[in-house]
């Protein structure tokens, strides 16, 4: 539920401050970009779970995923410039692996992946 709320929160503050970039697009010179690509990720430890006789201790493989955003940069003049890179990125891992749990060998092919709204803020100085 925090993660909802979170996720809801960043996702107003990003529109509002785009809204806000374009409307001063009038009044200072705001430059606009695209972002995107392609990614690969995975989990940099293992999947280990222990409890009583359960003792796993599984490999993540890599995945690929994408990236895509805007870049808008607000110039306030020559030397100071603001600029906001809001972007969506997807990673993840796989995991497909057998193992043994009480006895039975089983496997797992699964695949977890995570999406995230990110909204990185640069305050630029030019010397």
């Amino acid at each position: 539920m925090i993660g909802v709320r979170l996720l809801f929160a960043s996702t107003v503050l990003a529109l509002l401050m785009l809204t806000g970039f374009l409307t001063n697009a009038k009044a200072q010179g705001v430059e606009f970009g695209i972002t995107g690509g392609m990614n690969i990720s995975s989990h940099a430890n293992a999947f280990k779970y222990a409890e009583g006789d359960i003792d796993l201790n599984l490999n993540s493989q890599v995945v690929a995923g994408y990236q895509g955003g805007v870049i808008l940069r607000a110039n306030f003049s020559r030397i100071v410039r603001l600029q906001a890179e809001p972007s969506l990125i997807q990673l993840g891992a796989i995991y497909d692996e057998n193992f043994t749990l009480r006895g039975f060998n089983l496997h797992t092919n699964s695949k977890t992946e995570l999406l995230y709204l990110q909204m990185p803020l640069v305050f630029q100085l030019s010397t």
